[in-house]
């Protein structure tokens, strides 16, 4: 959703995402502000779509850890 605020709760994301992803992890609201990470996982291949609170780097380190 380019141009558009950042969403910082799952309440404020679309209907039109929500039923075009496999999973959406709620903790709630942000704490930092930032909007969150999100990542596409196809084929055993991590893809960083948009990086927010957790970096490219903390999530290709948990990747490698299998």
């Amino acid at each position: 959703m380019s141009g558009e605020e950042s969403k910082t709760s799952i309440q404020n994301i679309p209907d039109e995402i929500k039923k075009n992803v496999d999973l959406i992890v709620d903790e709630g609201k942000t704490k930092m502000g930032k909007a969150s990470t999100i990542i596409k996982l196809k084929n055993k291949k991590i893809e960083i779509l948009r990086e927010g609170p957790i970096t490219k780097e903390e999530i290709l380190k948990v990747g490698k850890e299998k």
